[in-house]
Formats: structure tokens, sequence, C-alpha cells
């Protein structure tokens, strides 16, 4: 028997050798829903929002996380915060779009603190590879 434990999901099963087609299996499953069971991937969260910024709140670089976010975080003593904070950036395609910020749902709670305008635009289980981190700690699953 093994456990394999994460955050949000716990798996039980017992271990089975691999069988190959024709073959006879040498341990015999206990019932096929069970193993379907163990097949089954929990329901991914969507974990980043994803916020469009326009070209009139790149002119302010208060509207940048890796310019304002620390100050903030700081003068709200709320340090500690950093190790949960993940923000990605990516360049947009339109004038409406020019950044696209995948921010975790605690960067954007704390950006809402800041009165930072943010247009939410989608959710995704994670930022697109070719997102960089802007700031805070990387995505990790």
């Amino acid at each position: 028997m093994f456990s394999h434990e994460s955050k949000s999901v716990v798996f039980k099963g017992m271990l089975r050798p691999r069988v190959r087609a024709g073959a006879e299996p040498a341990v015999q499953a206990a019932s096929a829903e069970a193993e379907m069971e163990l097949c089954r991937k929990p329901e991914r969260p969507m974990l980043y929002s994803v916020v469009a910024q326009s070209r009139a709140d790149l002119r302010d670089p208060e509207n940048s996380p890796s310019v304002s976010m620390w100050p903030y975080l700081l003068v709200s003593a709320q340090t500690q915060r950093l190790n949960e904070i993940s923000i990605y950036t990516q360049k947009g395609t339109t004038a409406e779009a020019l950044r696209y910020l995948y921010m975790n749902d605690l960067a954007l709670t704390i950006w809402a603190e800041m009165k930072k305008d943010a247009k939410v635009v989608g959710r995704l289980h994670r930022p697109p590879q070719g997102a960089v981190l802007a700031f805070g700690m990387p995505f990790g699953e």
C-alpha cells in the first residue's frame, strides 16, 4: 500500500505491475472501479488571473508590480507574504493589452489593496511558457 499526499489531494492504492497485452496479470485489481479511481486526476483549479494592462497603464511606472509591490509590502509590514506571491508578465499585442500580468490570487488581492486597477480578462491554471517571472516566487506544482 502506498500513499501520496500533495497540498489538496491524497491518493491511496495498491502498487500493481504493468501488464502487457495477452499476458496473465500477476496481481488482480480489487475492482475496476477502484482502479479507475486511482487513475482519475483532480480538476486543476484556476490559480492565475490574467490582467491586461493598456498603453495608458504602462505610462505610470507604479503600475508595474516589480516597481511598486515591494515598497507596499515593506510599508504595510507584510514582507512575509512575498513567499506566496507569484506574478508573471508577457508582452501583449494591442494598445488595450500591451502587457499581460499573470497574478496568483494573493498577488491580485494585494494589487487591489494597493488601489491599482486590474482589468481581469481570464483565469489560467498556470502562466504560459513564454511568460517571465516579474515578482515573487516561481510557480510550483
